[in-house]
């Protein structure tokens, strides 16, 4: 008799580098791609992610950033009182908004690639150069 899993396989239709030793689990669960996105895909897109601490980011402008899969989530205290997570990404050309844990400057949010800026709240505050976009092709955007 085959064991189920969560999802509804049969452990037996599993690569033999999935499957469960009676004293241990095989490498393949840690190293081959196509588990690393079925497990992405069908686990932890669908459970909640401990993505930071409250005291690594304690000040305001404070930020971190979380990767789970392909995705990258920037975390940033506010206020006091509330952190906010964005898409780690600027939306206009999809450049990382930070690369990793620090302080924002004077509570900005800046994209490294053409100067956008954005407050604490991800509101958008500047467009460098607006006057170059034809109508109809800025769209302001929040983070």
């Amino acid at each position: 008799m085959s064991k189920k899993t969560p999802a509804g396989n049969q452990q037996n239709d599993w690569p033999d580098s999935w499957k469960t030793l009676s004293h241990g689990i095989r490498t393949g669960r840690y190293t081959d791609p196509t588990f690393t996105r079925l497990e992405h895909e069908k686990l932890w897109l669908k459970v909640w992610q401990m993505a930071a601490r409250l005291d690594e980011i304690p000040q305001p402008g404070d930020h971190t950033v979380y990767e789970i899969g392909n995705e990258s989530v920037l975390l940033v205290r506010i206020d006091a009182d509330n952190i906010k997570a964005y898409h780690n990404a600027c939306p206009h050309r999809g450049t990382a908004l930070a690369e990793c844990s620090g302080s924002f400057d004077r509570g900005r949010i800046i994209c490294p690639f053409h100067g956008w800026r954005w407050n604490l709240a991800g509101e958008i505050q500047y467009v460098l150069e607006r006057d170059n976009f034809r109508d109809g092709e800025l769209r302001d955007a929040d983070v």
